[in-house]
């Protein structure tokens, strides 16, 4: 759990990249650029070792930094982390392709994370659209 809890932290601070790269896409494509958004899951990089906490946090934030902090310092001590080298695998690969997809879940455990934020959109948006809250009275 505290795994997906970085993950879902980490997807939701790279929103503005995430609509940067759809737009490129978008808008590049047609002149051969090609864009993917690379959505990987939790890697032994040695990153959470080094990562430090602010001097002065903010106490707004504690519910849900602390859980970061947490899950990221912890993170290289569970059995089931990626090697950096899957990552590197997988990018290599990308590189490879002729046609690479727009976005590419790297890793079991973000593709689990990316069903379920996928769904949970499909959910709210079948919600809304049933409820009539998107048209004009």
């Amino acid at each position: 759990m505290i795994h997906r809890t970085v993950a879902t932290l980490t997807r939701e601070s790279k929103c503005a990249l995430e609509g940067a790269a759809e737009s490129l896409a978008a808008e590049a494509g047609h002149l051969g650029v090609k864009v993917t958004i690379l959505q990987p899951g939790g890697f032994a990089t040695g990153y959470s070792a080094n990562l430090r906490r602010p001097e002065h946090g903010i106490a707004d934030y504690t519910p849900v930094s602390e859980g970061m902090f947490r899950a990221l310092h912890e993170m290289n001590t569970y059995a089931e982390i990626n090697s950096p080298e899957l990552f590197a695998d997988v990018v290599w690969r990308l590189g490879q392709m002729d046609s690479p997809p727009l976005r590419l879940p790297v890793e079991p455990d973000a593709e689990a994370f990316l069903k379920l934020a996928y769904d949970a959109r499909r959910r709210e948006y079948d919600q809304v659209v049933k409820a009539g809250h998107h048209t004009v009275p």
